[in-house]
């Protein structure tokens, strides 16, 4: 099947995202947003990926306030899923089988039809929708793929990523060889930078860095389940310090 996305050339790439690439050596993991978004934006909004749970009427999505509520734990920015689910951070499951929820929050991939929503919000927020560029971290496993191995290679705060281009649209597409597993682009961001979006590859939050507008329209957003955010937040199991971890 064709793949909607596509392999631009090397110095295109490099040139793309050079605003992003952080010299060697310069790089520090300061497990806060920095990491994520080297150049600054005017807003920033975290978006939560959904728990998944399966009843009778089959695999829902399960919001962390749900499972907040369920487990008298309280949520704001900072939450961190081991903490307000009450589970130790290794685990996938719940312990017991009356919880609100059945299967984790997806870590490193944004499930499609949040990119969907973000992709639909976000797009009337740039100059340049159909020209817009995708990041993918490369060391998921598949980069033996060819179409994963003829794309350039960028780095991006002091990791390597593979660059792809193509409409905004390709937010939604998966990147894994396995048609059956979603891996969507960790960073995706329209070529007159109005914005970022970053799904680092051990978080199961999506942030989203752009206009003031641009992250309002977000916020608003009743399908995505999201909180505002700075710069200087802590996105590690640390940064919940009202949830007590197990």
């Amino acid at each position: 099947m064709a793949k909607p996305f596509k392999i631009p050339e090397t110095a295109e790439a490099t040139e793309a995202s050079a605003w992003l690439s952080t010299p060697p050596g310069d790089y520090r993991n300061s497990c806060t947003l920095t990491d994520h978004f080297p150049q600054p934006f005017a807003a920033y909004a975290r978006v939560f990926h959904p728990a998944k749970k399966e009843d009778a009427s089959g695999r829902r999505p399960v919001r962390w306030g749900t499972v907040a509520e369920a487990n008298n734990t309280e949520v704001h920015r900072l939450m961190q899923w081991p903490n307000i689910a009450k589970v130790g951070y290794r685990a996938l499951y719940p312990t017991t089988a009356d919880a609100s929820w059945s299967w984790i929050p997806s870590a490193g991939t944004l499930p499609s039809g949040l990119a969907a929503i973000l992709a639909t919000t976000l797009r009337q927020f740039t100059t340049t929708p159909e020209s817009c560029w995708f990041a993918v971290w490369d060391g998921h496993g598949f980069s033996y793929h060819p179409w994963m191995q003829a794309a350039p290679s960028v780095d991006i705060n002091g990791q390597p990523y593979r660059l792809f281009t193509g409409p905004i649209e390709v937010a939604t597409a998966s990147f894994h060889d396995n048609p059956h597993l979603l891996q969507s682009a960790n960073m995706w961001w329209p070529s007159d930078r109005a914005w970022l979006v970053a799904t680092h590859i051990d978080l199961n939050s999506t942030y989203v860095g752009g206009s003031g507008d641009a992250i309002e329209a977000i916020l608003n957003e009743s399908r995505l389940e999201t909180f505002r955010a700075v710069i200087d937040d802590v996105d590690t199991l640390e940064g919940d310090l009202i949830n007590p971890a197990v």
